[in-house]
């Protein structure tokens, strides 16, 4: 037996587990919406949807490298200050940058916006 197992959640433990974590807040400090260059992709309602069923009650999020605005990410910042202004009590905005191209404008416009935070890659 695995030193771990006893903290295993089975259908024999799952009240215990929710009982012990009923009164605490669930956050999520690294989410995505948008589009990878990976394929992958998460929507504001399907982030959403796995955050209720997660009991995550605020997460922070940002764009994914979006393979076609990965220079200037102002299209995915938007995206995501959208789904800010639909869930504000839910989605903490952080806005992304390339730095590796011209950024002074976008970071002024996101801090100007009221974005929370900044994502650098």
């Amino acid at each position: 037996m695995h030193k771990w197992s006893r903290y295993s959640i089975t259908s024999d433990t799952i009240g215990a587990y929710e009982e012990i974590f009923e009164d605490l807040f669930i956050f999520d400090a690294h989410a995505h919406i948008g589009v990878d260059k990976d394929g992958s992709r998460m929507s504001v309602g399907a982030l959403i949807e796995a955050m209720k069923e997660s009991h995550v009650i605020r997460a922070i999020i940002f764009p994914l490298n979006d393979p076609v605005h990965y220079k200037d990410f102002t299209k995915p910042n938007n995206r995501v200050f959208t789904a800010h202004k639909k869930y504000p009590k839910n989605l903490i905005p952080f806005f992304r940058l390339n730095p590796n191209f011209s950024w002074e404008d976008e970071f002024e416009r996101c801090m100007n916006l009221g974005f929370m935070g900044i994502k650098l890659h």
